[in-house]
Parts: C-alpha cells; structure tokens; sequence
C-alpha cells in the first residue's frame, strides 16, 4: 500500500514537471521561430540550445520515472540524492538518482553552458561558428539517453539475471503504476547433475532434493567456483531459474 502511495505521489510530481517542461520547450521553440523570421540569429539560436536542454531533462526524466518509483525493486543499493539533480531535474524536490542520472544531468548543464558560451563569443568577435553552440548542445543529448537506458538496463538485468521475452518489457521500463513486479521464489535445495555451455553463456542442469524434479537451463550466480555434485539453493524469478 504505501509502495502504490509513493508511486502516486511520484506520478504526480512527474505529471507537473511534464506539464511545465512541455510549456517550456514550446516556447522556446516558438520564440526561435519568431527572433528568425526578425533576423535576430543570436537570440534565435539560444533559444533554440534551450529547447535542446530542455528537451533532454525531458528525456531524461521520461526515462527516469518508471525506475525511480519503483526504487526498492530496480536499484536496491544505487540510488542516492544529488543537490543538482534536485534543482535541474526535480526543481527542488528530493528525487533519488542513479549515479547514471548524475552524470546525466552534469553533461546537458556542461553542453548548455559551452554552447551558450561558444554563441555569445560568436557574436562579440564575430567569429563565423554559426550552428556550432546549437549542434553542441544536440548532440550532447546523445550520449545522455544512451547512458540513461544502458544503466536502467543493467540495474534491472542484475536483478532478473537473464533476458527473456517474458521480462523484456522490465529492463525498458515499461511498468504500470502500481504494478505488481516479479518476485523471487525459492524451489528448495538442488544438486547440480549436468553442465551445459550454450553460445557464450554456461547453464546447469539440476535435481531437487526432495522432489527429484528436473529443471535444465539454470543460471549459477554465485562468485565461488561451482561443483558439480554439490548441493545448491534453487530459485526463480520470471521464469528465469538460477542458483545463488
């Protein structure tokens, strides 16, 4: 109950910061349009590298949402506060962050200021460099959704050990509010009978102990080296079977 509260609470801070940056980004856009059609090519450009920074927190904090809501299930010992997050992301409100978010949020404010920088030395030294603060700031949007699903990804991937189909839609994201997640099941003692490598990756075929029941395709997940023969504990989490 106060895990679909708390989920709520989030949902409606992210409704709002979705509402005001939408507003924000239209206008920029706008304003960009307006100072070209004027000729005034300096402002349009900055407005045009604002709706880019804009557009990327936008990004980044659509990517965000559905991880940070569910924060005691995707990043169980990654996440933290972070004082810029808060005031550029979250405008004041303590969200905590990966440290992917982190970086995140440094690169656009660092692409914002060079860009912002690079077009006003443009313009007092009238250096032709026209399109290269906007072309700056864009591409610094890259690399920052890239890292921002690369990291939901892995997070998620260490928890459900393996991708399947069945749970492709966890490591993008793509949770319902409220959404009851996949948990772990303990199957009972087991022995490992067989070892099987297939492609890059090595599964085990195991023996319960007490209901002789066979599963094959069983990830070993522990750091110590495995023997065959030797008794493990079994588990399941979305259909992906794994000792550890």
């Amino acid at each position: 109950m106060k895990q679909l509260e708390k989920a709520r609470k989030y949902e409606e801070l992210y409704k709002e910061l979705f509402d005001r940056n939408s507003k924000v980004t239209t206008i920029c856009l706008l304003l960009c349009g307006a100072f070209w059609v004027l000729k005034l090519y300096v402002l349009s450009e900055q407005c045009l590298i604002l709706f880019f920074f804009s557009g990327g927190l936008y990004g980044v904090r659509r990517i965000h949402r559905e991880h940070v809501q569910l924060g005691e299930y995707y990043l169980p010992d990654q996440l933290r506060t972070s004082s810029i997050c808060n005031k550029v992301l979250y405008k004041g409100n303590v969200i905590p962050v990966s440290r992917a978010n982190v970086i995140d949020v440094w690169i656009l404010v660092c692409c914002l200021g060079a860009a912002t920088l690079l077009l006003w030395i443009e313009c007092i030294f009238s250096k032709d460099i026209e399109g290269t603060p906007a072309l700056i700031m864009f591409y610094g949007i890259v690399p920052v959704i890239c890292l921002e699903y690369i990291s939901g990804f892995r997070t998620v991937h260490r928890r459900l050990k393996r991708l399947t189909w069945k749970n492709f839609r966890y490591h993008i994201g793509w949770c319902n509010i409220g959404e009851k997640l996949p948990k772990q099941y303990k199957l009972g003692n087991c022995e490992i009978t067989k070892e099987n490598r297939i492609f890059f990756r090595t599964y085990y075929t195991v023996k319960t102990t007490k209901t002789n029941n066979i599963y094959k395709k069983v990830l070993y997940c522990r750091k110590e080296e495995i023997n065959i023969g030797s008794t493990y504990v079994l588990y399941e989490i979305c259909g992906v079977r794994y000792i550890q």
